[in-house]
């Protein structure tokens, strides 16, 4: 069996198989030598280092000279990875996005660490960000640095811009004009430019939203018993809602409905973040302490899990245990039906 058959039978394409040999032409002199090492090295990577045959396929497509490796190199770059802060399982998964790690020095990659904290940024915090987006290790420090200085252009301070960035790393695969772009875009469904940069700043992922699925939210929201001015406010204050499913934002309006608390969300939307559970479970120990809770002050339904324990004697887990939201709805459920 010639190589292009062995790499076929494998999976491979045509154009995988043409990248492979033209990446070391010497290899069609030494077929037999280079078959055994292609066999061990893609064995190697499927049986013991945890990767599918279709990422193993895609990784020595992209960076052909893997094959050139051996296991030795290949086990001796996933170590001085882990001597840097990573995990084995974290070094392969950065690999599947990003190959070109085991062609890069440990030198080169300690370097790029040290240039980017440079920038403002602790060691844990580059370790974190180049896990959750490896192609950092693929940018020149001055293109890193470029988009630091383009997005303070957009109205954001140099602190605001290394918080965004070890809150999204992606915020460095995204083009300066995209992102202008996208606070325009914005700005249309009723917000002003001074907004959208501090909605941004809170929730960095507004970048990565597509605006029909904004304004759909919107428009979601005001079908529970909002207009567009209340939506626009609520989603200032708490631009997670956003990311929030209709259904988990209906349910926490229903319950608040349901004890005469709807403007609850306008007032004071970032409650929206605790889970109705909670609430519920609050509201049914006031209850039953006769402590009525209304608008006027709604603030014990929210205070800290701490704070309410050392004042009231029970934990989360035992008010949620004793009060069950869950099953409550399960006989409300059954009563309508």
């Amino acid at each position: 069996m010639s190589l292009e058959e062995l790499l076929i039978s494998y999976g491979y394409n045509s154009d995988d198989i043409e990248k492979i040999v033209n990446s070391n032409p010497s290899i069609r002199y030494k077929d037999d030598s280079f078959k055994k090492k292609v066999i061990d090295i893609i064995n190697y990577m499927n049986n013991n280092l945890g990767y599918k045959k279709e990422e193993t396929i895609k990784m020595t497509s992209v960076l052909p000279t893997l094959f050139s490796l051996s296991i030795d190199n290949i086990n001796k770059k996933i170590e001085n990875m882990m001597l840097l802060g990573y995990t084995k399982e974290e070094v392969v998964k950065m690999t599947k996005k990003l190959p070109m790690i085991y062609g890069y020095s440990i030198e080169n990659i300690k370097k790029k660490i040290e240039d980017i904290m440079l920038l403002g940024y602790t060691k844990e915090e580059v370790i974190k960000m180049t896990k959750l987006l490896p192609t950092l290790f693929s940018l020149s420090i001055d293109n890193i640095n470029k988009k630091i200085e383009d997005m303070m252009l957009l109205g954001y301070t140099r602190e605001e811009v290394i918080k965004m960035t070890k809150i999204l790393p992606m915020i460095f695969s995204y083009s300066t004009d995209n992102m202008e772009g996208k606070i325009n875009e914005i700005m249309l469904l009723g917000y002003n430019k001074e907004e959208v940069i501090n909605m941004t700043k809170t929730l960095p992922a507004l970048f990565g939203y597509s605006i029909d699925n904004m304004e759909r939210k919107i428009n979601e929201i005001m079908l529970l018993g909002y207009n567009k001015e209340e939506v626009i406010n609520m989603t200032k204050t708490m631009p997670a809602l956003f990311g929030y499913s209709i259904e988990n934002i209906n349910q926490k309006i229903d319950f608040y409905d349901s004890i005469e608390m709807h403007k609850l969300a306008i007032v004071n939307t970032r409650y929206l973040m605790q889970s109705v559970n909670l609430s519920y479970a609050r509201y049914m120990f006031f209850k039953e302490k006769q402590i009525k809770v209304s608008m006027d002050n709604y603030i014990i339904l929210f205070v800290g899990n701490r704070q309410f324990e050392n004042q009231y004697g029970i934990t989360k887990e035992e008010l949620i245990e004793k009060y069950d939201y869950e099953k409550y709805m399960e006989k409300e459920n059954g009563r309508t039906n």
